[in-house]
């Protein structure tokens, strides 16, 4: 159940990633009546951009220690 709603949430985030994108692509800043739209646009692309990132797990202690180890044998 858990795997199905995951898919479901990145499905919905790629839709919202890419009707953003193309809103905020399409349509002309300096009209009146296309600023809500543009505004929609870059709501849904940092909506979708910040739901994408709390998906990325952080690095682990254990990668840290590899990381730093290799810095030091430079």
């Amino acid at each position: 159940m858990k795997n199905k709603n995951r898919k479901v949430l990145k499905i919905i985030n790629v839709v919202f990633f890419l009707s953003g994108a193309i809103i905020l692509f399409f349509f002309d800043i300096k009209k009146i009546q296309n600023m809500y739209l543009v505004a929609l646009g870059f709501f849904l692309l940092m909506f979708s951009i910040y739901n994408i990132s709390k998906t990325i797990p952080s690095k682990s202690v254990k990668d840290q220690n590899i990381e730093n180890s290799e810095n030091n044998e430079l």
